[in-house]
């Protein structure tokens, strides 16, 4: 099963881009706090996983109008992994999270609720 969910932090401010054939996207990432105490010295050891992700379509126009660097979001989806060609011809390997559904946990006012859509 292919399967990601996890809960973190815009790590950019959200840009829609939009394919040659018309399809609305965007790319971002969050940032995954992680901790836990080494079982040597007993100090508690603080780590930050980034995990790219791109969503398509209605549900990439809603997060760029709600969502801003630092809000934290839910997303859901599979990993991809593509090929590319850099700038000096050298193949180059990028995954990602495709999402599928995500989740606002950031309230905008203070007695709004969490927005989620489906892709």
């Amino acid at each position: 099963m292919n399967r990601f969910s996890g809960i973190g932090r815009l790590t950019q401010d959200v840009k829609l881009n939009v394919t040659d054939k018309g399809v609305k996207y965007l790319r971002n990432s969050i940032a995954i706090n992680d901790s836990y105490t080494d079982r040597e010295t007993g100090a508690r050891v603080e780590n930050t996983v980034f995990v790219p992700f791109v969503i398509f379509g209605n549900a990439a126009e809603t997060i760029s109008k709600f969502q801003k660097k630092g809000n934290k979001i839910l997303i859901e989806g599979a990993y991809s992994t593509s090929s590319y060609t850099d700038k000096d011809g050298n193949t180059r390997t990028s995954t990602e999270i495709r999402v599928s559904d995500f989740e606002f946990l950031d309230a905008k006012e203070k007695d709004a609720k969490a927005t989620s859509a489906k892709k």
